[in-house]
């Protein structure tokens, strides 16, 4: 489901955003 990817890409980005 696209929906899922999306959710995970966006658990992805947040990480990095947290890291900086």
């Amino acid at each position: 489901m696209v929906l899922r990817e999306l959710d995970t890409t966006r658990m992805s980005l947040e990480k990095i955003f947290q890291q900086v």
